[in-house]
């Protein structure tokens, strides 16, 4: 039964090529968004060398290298380990979710309020875009260190269980445990990447800062209440 198990795991790959037969317009935004994001991430790295505000951009880089570091710390256990009960698996995705909830209000909600109250001079108008509103890359648009910092900590600490609990997954579906810390690192990786695709495209428009801190707080905010949470109760 093992075997079989190991055997099907790599068969995502043929069943992501099924569906985007099945499904060629879904498949053809992917990559069309793919495509974007790859032109963004060049002009970043562009900025970065050449822009007055690349000082900015290395931040956002260091941030989200920070992150991807804490997912491979977390990951690298699974080589060792043969598995985690429930009760601690858990408690790790509880302890994770609490740090999300906090970076989220403290390091995304209230920063955001601040930087959008001053532009609209009104609390309910700040309000408002907020909730009209990428994370590490965003808090360091401004180059505020005291709503980057703690965020950039908070995300670091979560991500260390997050990258165990990815590995471990992996390794429950049949993946060799190599493979599987070589996956879970490599999820860690889109964090830098999505630090300094952030950075840019909140930089320069001040209208830009409260809104991307709002939807990355409303991201992070579902990924816990519809992620994280459920699945410490099934």
């Amino acid at each position: 039964m093992p075997a079989s198990t190991a055997t099907t795991a790599p068969a995502w790959g043929a069943e992501f090529r099924n569906h985007a037969r099945q499904h060629p317009f879904s498949a053809f935004g992917l990559l069309v968004a793919l495509l974007a994001l790859l032109a963004l991430l060049i002009q970043s790295l562009w900025l970065a060398a050449f822009s007055e505000n690349g000082i900015l951009l290395r931040w956002a880089l260091a941030g989200g290298l920070v992150a991807f570091a804490a997912t491979a710390l977390g990951a690298l256990p699974a080589l060792a380990l043969q598995g985690v009960s429930r009760l601690v698996e858990d408690a790790m995705l509880g302890f994770a979710a609490g740090m999300m909830l906090a970076a989220s209000a403290f390091s995304l909600i209230l920063p955001a309020l601040d930087a959008s109250a001053l532009l609209s001079q009104s609390p309910m108008g700040a309000a408002g875009i907020v909730v009209g509103g990428m994370a590490i890359g965003v808090s360091f648009a401004e180059g505020d260190s005291a709503v980057a910092i703690p965020f950039t900590t908070a995300i670091a600490i979560q991500d260390i269980p997050e990258g165990l609990a990815v590995a471990l997954a992996m390794v429950a579906a049949g993946f060799r445990r190599s493979t599987a810390v070589l996956i879970a690192i490599a999820t860690g990786f889109l964090e830098p990447i999505g630090a300094l695709l952030g950075v840019t495209l909140s930089s320069g428009v001040p209208l830009a800062y409260p809104v991307g801190l709002g939807l990355a707080a409303g991201a992070m905010i579902f990924v816990v209440s519809h992620e994280v949470i459920p699945e410490t109760h099934r």
